[in-house]
């Protein structure tokens, strides 16, 4: 169950963090998303 939460909060986080990236970077972004980093 705990792992679960993790899980959820992590990909979360990473939302949240792209979305942030995406409003800072702009095309970047996509370049870094593709690298999968």
């Amino acid at each position: 169950m705990v792992i679960e939460m993790m899980f959820q909060v992590a990909i979360i986080m990473a939302l949240l963090m792209d979305r942030f990236s995406f409003y800072r970077q702009g095309p970047f972004f996509l370049r870094r998303r593709e690298t999968g980093q």
